[in-house]
């Protein structure tokens, strides 16, 4: 007869994982500028066309290479319709994050870095070289200059007032960095015979600001009225070894002094 043995056959079956798309990042911006100490980066969720589940590795560095790690968070469960995760106790300085999506067999490739700077510093700004308050000038212009320290400049607004603090905005000048701060500005051709109030804000591109102290200068090219003396008239001889002298008023709006003369 004819004998048959035991027969076996195999199936290979070769499953293939895809690897999530990679993450996009939101916020904040790149390049952004905040003022503050604890910050949530969010992403646009990637997708996984096995439908597995997804979770991110967040690194954030203050070295652009990620050679330094500041902080980071491997395991970020996603959420809808934004992943996110918080990190805290920044320090002023410059950073960069990146996020990668993992789920569970296999990543995607780290996101485009991104950056910001943490800037909670408020801008130093000093009256330098000009005038004191409640000055009197004869001239028409006003020229003001100040010593900023401040590493992110945005703006600095040289605000003119005439003759209220709070009111009658005269002139303003905005001056936005273009790479050079600009630490002096001066307002000409003035009306006369005004008291000026002025100040200087700058402002940082984190939006923290300073504002230099509001002063007064008034502007009078008006000479003060002519008079004349009254007394003693003139060529008067006296033995009185202290004559009093006594003469018109003159008119003036801002009268400081009279200078007696005697030869």
């Amino acid at each position: 007869g004819v004998g048959f043995g035991a027969q076996k056959n195999s199936t290979a079956i070769n499953i293939n994982n895809t690897a999530p798309t990679t993450p996009s990042l939101v916020s904040p911006g790149n390049n952004s500028f905040l003022a503050v100490r604890n910050i949530t980066l969010t992403w646009n969720n990637s997708t996984d066309f096995d439908n597995d589940k997804i979770s991110y590795y967040v690194i954030v560095s203050n070295m652009s290479d990620f050679s330094v790690t500041n902080f980071t968070n491997v395991s970020v469960a996603e959420i809808s319709p934004n992943s996110k995760t918080g990190f805290g106790n920044f320090s002023d300085g410059a950073y960069y994050w990146r996020v990668l999506a993992n789920d569970s067999s296999a990543n995607s490739s780290f996101s485009l870095a991104s950056s910001f700077v943490i800037d909670n510093t408020v801008p130093l700004i000093f009256n330098d070289g000009t005038l004191p308050n409640n000055t009197f000038k004869n001239q028409y212009n006003i020229f003001v200059n100040v010593t900023i320290i401040e590493t992110n400049v945005a703006n600095i607004t040289y605000a003119l007032f005439n003759n209220s603090a709070v009111n009658d905005t005269y002139l303003v000048s905005i001056i936005r960095f273009n790479g050079t701060i600009t630490t002096n500005f001066n307002f000409t051709n003035l009306p006369s015979n005004l008291g000026y109030y002025y100040n200087v804000t700058v402002v940082d591109n984190a939006s923290n600001s300073n504002t230099t102290e509001i002063r007064l200068l008034t502007l009078d090219n008006t000479t003060p009225t002519a008079f004349n003396l009254t007394n003693p008239s003139d060529g008067k001889r006296t033995t009185d070894s202290a004559p009093f002298f006594d003469w018109q008023d003159t008119n003036d709006t801002n009268f400081a002094n009279y200078t007696l003369q005697i030869d």
